[in-house]
């Protein structure tokens, strides 16, 4: 036991557990950047999958507003005006929505 006069000595690490320490140091450097690129990857794949559904609703945005401005050249060319076609597709859903429930 040391007197309180005496200074404390730090005794020199050994080589192998100087390159232990480092090595460890250094594992836990590498381990922080694999999950850092893991979670970047997965930030990729999120945004591709989202800017690929977003893509997917602008392709069906633009077949909706062909299908209905079709739909509403074919009332026109009938004479029909597009709330008797509403009024008639609504019908027909209360109709079947009727038979199903019974």
């Amino acid at each position: 036991m040391a007197t309180p006069g005496e200074a404390f000595v730090l005794r020199p690490q050994t080589p192998k557990s100087q390159n232990d320490a480092e090595v460890e140091g250094i594992s836990a450097k590498v381990k922080m950047l694999k999950d850092l690129t893991v979670a970047i990857g997965d930030e990729i794949r999120d945004t591709s999958t989202i800017s690929d559904l977003n893509n997917t609703f602008e392709n069906t945005r633009v077949r909706l507003r062909g299908n209905m401005n079709r739909m509403l050249r074919m009332a026109e060319r009938t004479g029909v005006s597009w709330k008797v076609w509403l009024a008639f597709f609504f019908a027909v859903f209360l109709l079947f929505f009727y038979v199903w429930l019974t």
